[in-house]
């Protein structure tokens, strides 16, 4: 069952606490169980498309809230890797990935078509050409590439499994890193826990952004400090994980919005 110390948002956009469901009657609802609300974290750059995004570059977004943190004190816990391909003017994914390794079945990418309109605005909107068959992997198909200058037409994004809150009062989320925030987690991860054999979750991370300039171009460049845990947060945080792996590891990216994928140039 789901912890009453986990928030659920409503659909009218209230966050409450499972404790304050106890008692209500909803019926049958044709489900086995509620799935735990996991709100996003995103990093606000240029060309973050939420309200007041221009008076926070560098700070980061909380959706349930939609509220700007200037740092973000977290646990990490899972990773996964994803890829999305949007046409010109598409709210949804002409073809996705979960994994970041297969795309998901029955992609519209995939239908026949020749051509396909990439980018937004005038100056960046492009014709590519779409290869007769489909590729069998990410890591093998065109769209993935870094071409010089710019960036693959079906980026990829990582999606952490984070605990914004304490052991005692867990505040699950996810935070979603493109573009070049990804490097500085992965660099981390290659720093800090493989070579030790170690999971994130040994670790309490405090991530602040650092504005860099370069002649027109202006980005955020992501800070990760690091500090072990000890042996009972390392427990609870494990215990903890146990119960919510399958729900985010078998999260189903059902038709997400533009706006969840593209935060970064």
């Amino acid at each position: 069952m789901v912890s009453k110390d986990i928030q659920i948002q409503t659909e009218t956009g209230e966050v409450m606490d499972w404790s304050e469901l106890d008692g209500i009657d909803f019926g049958d609802t044709g489900i086995e169980e509620v799935k735990p609300y996991f709100p996003n974290v995103k990093v606000v750059q240029g060309s973050s498309g939420m309200a007041g995004a221009s008076k926070h570059g560098g700070h980061f977004w909380h959706s349930d809230s939609q509220e700007f943190s200037e740092d973000l004190d977290i646990v990490p816990m899972l990773r996964r890797e994803t890829r999305a391909l949007f046409g010109t003017g598409d709210s949804k994914p002409m073809c996705m990935s979960n994994d970041g390794k297969f795309p998901l079945d029955n992609q519209r990418l995939w239908d026949g078509r020749h051509v396909i309109s990439v980018g937004e605005g005038d100056s960046n909107i492009r014709q590519v050409d779409v290869p007769k068959v489909a590729p069998n992997g990410c890591a093998n198909c065109v769209f993935s590439e870094w071409p010089k200058g710019g960036k693959p037409v079906c980026p990829s994004s990582d999606v952490w499994l984070v605990n914004r809150g304490t052991d005692e009062k867990p505040d699950l989320a996810q935070l979603r890193l493109s573009g070049m925030s990804i490097g500085p987690m992965i660099a981390w991860l290659k720093r800090e826990v493989k070579p030790r054999s170690l999971a994130p979750f040994f670790y309490r991370l405090r991530l602040s952004n650092r504005e860099h300039v370069e002649g027109t171009r202006k980005w955020q460049d992501l800070v990760v400090e690091s500090t072990k845990r000890t042996p009972r947060e390392i427990r609870a945080t494990g215990d903890l994980l146990n119960r919510y792996r399958a729900e985010f590891d078998d999260r189903p990216l059902v038709e997400p919005t533009k706006d969840a994928w593209e935060e970064e140039a």
